[in-house]
């Protein structure tokens, strides 16, 4: 009996101290894709402006989805870790710790307006013996950015139906989603630049009363404004647009000189 108890204890034990690893992986599983759905709901917002700063127009091919992937990856993974904890991941049942997971097939805004945020890992039992194997897990965000709706796209007879684009609070009516005067052109400069720089309308950049705050390092500005911005979440760079048709468009508002010519 003796020997037999020296024999299963030790069996018994590792068995239980891997059941308590499979718990700690299911939490690690459930801070990870907690992780990639705060990531993705930053994403969804700043949307636009990453659309706008980071893709620049001038490329494209391989060379824009070579950009875009690796700014995914060094975005996403810097997030992940920021908000999960390296500590935690390192200390975690990850294969390599935090650099362990790879984020190499998270796309954003390469398919249309989609957000594929994925993060594939593996994990490695407490004690190799009497347990299992590492094996590979994955934990996924897949949304769409917050870029409002198309009407163009509706078939039937409300095609027939011409729509025009209205801002919140505005005068005029936009027959172009595109029109400059809605669709914000965002540019990220460095403070300084500021009293060097002016707009399209020979205007001096002066703070936004609203988000700007003494020590600003880099500031966001647009071509047609006239303030410059700390937050990309600042309502002067956002634009509340709804869609209405035409008709009823031209009851309350005047059309835009600038798309509307």
């Amino acid at each position: 009996m003796t020997v037999e108890a020296a024999i299963v204890l030790p069996l018994f034990l590792f068995f239980f101290l891997n059941i308590l690893w499979v718990i700690e992986i299911y939490r690690l599983h459930s801070t990870l894709l907690s992780s990639l759905r705060e990531v993705g709901r930053e994403l969804s917002i700043y949307a636009y402006a990453y659309d706008k700063i980071v893709q620049e127009e001038e490329d494209t091919g391989l060379e824009a989805f070579v950009e875009n992937a690796a700014f995914s990856y060094l975005y996403v993974k810097g997030r992940v870790e920021e908000l999960a904890g390296v500590d935690y991941l390192d200390s975690s049942p990850l294969v390599g710790g935090s650099q362990g997971i790879s984020y190499l097939d998270s796309s954003i805004l390469q398919q249309g307006d989609i957000i594929d945020l994925t993060a594939s890992y593996a994990v490695s039992p407490f004690i190799g013996i009497a347990g299992f194997r590492p094996a590979a897990f994955y934990s996924r965000y897949y949304g769409r950015a917050w870029t409002g709706y198309d009407v163009e796209g509706k078939s039937g007879e409300e095609t027939q139906v011409e729509y025009v684009y209205v801002a919140e609070n505005a005068q005029v009516y936009h027959l172009e989603r595109s029109c400059s005067h809605i669709q914000l052109s965002i540019r990220e400069i460095d403070l300084e630049e500021t009293e060097k720089i002016r707009n399209e309308y020979r205007e001096k950049y002066t703070p936004c009363e609203i988000c700007v705050e003494v020590g600003a390092g880099s500031v966001y500005i647009t071509p047609t404004g006239n303030r410059y911005h700390q937050s990309l979440e600042c309502s002067g760079l956002k634009r509340t647009i709804m869609t209405m048709p035409r008709p009823e468009a031209e009851k309350h508002y005047r059309m835009c000189s600038r798309c509307g010519r």
